[in-house]
């Protein structure tokens, strides 16, 4: 064998080497999308925002408390589930308490702090203004929201209507 050959062969791996790693390294920054079966740019795909999810605030109890021969009261207990795909620093609502019939009859305010994702945390013993909690709604203020990463979240928070107190979103 001439040395001719060998210097061929290095030559051939060389290029072999090269145009493969070329084509993992285009691989490692693309990414194929199969809806539309382009390839969309690593960071372009990084910097879309991704949806967040909805931040959800509930009263599915509330119980009656009083001592024997007093005055009783309605208790809710209120609820918040972080069904987003982020972390939330703080969130803080305040829930004004009516009858049907309109009357205003007791306000909360609940803050709920570093609430992971899928986890839920509740607040209890707010006494309301009446002595049972049967015809009763509420309507959420978001006062402050935040996600760990400094972001605004008061648009993903949602009211549950279902519970023992139905809530809503205060509309501006």
């Amino acid at each position: 064998m001439n040395i001719s050959f060998f210097h061929h062969l290095s030559l051939s791996v060389a290029l072999l080497l090269s145009l493969t790693g070329n084509a993992l390294g285009q691989s490692r920054n693309v990414l194929f999308d199969e809806e539309t079966g382009h390839t969309i740019a690593l960071q372009e795909a990084t910097r879309a925002e991704r949806p967040r999810g909805p931040l959800f605030i509930a009263v599915p109890s509330a119980y009656v408390f009083g001592l024997q021969g007093g005055a009783t009261y309605c208790s809710p207990s209120v609820h918040a589930t972080n069904s987003s795909n982020a972390m939330v620093d703080e969130l803080i609502v305040g829930i004004e308490y009516r009858t049907l019939a309109g009357q205003v009859v007791g306000r909360s305010v609940s803050r709920f702090d570093n609430l992971k994702i899928q986890q839920q945390d509740s607040y209890h013993f707010y006494q309301l203004e009446v002595s049972h909690c049967k015809g009763l709604e509420g309507t959420i203020n978001v006062l402050r929201c935040k996600y760990v990463n400094g972001d605004d979240c008061g648009k993903d928070v949602q009211a549950t209507g279902f519970g023992t107190i139905p809530l809503q979103i205060k509309k501006p």
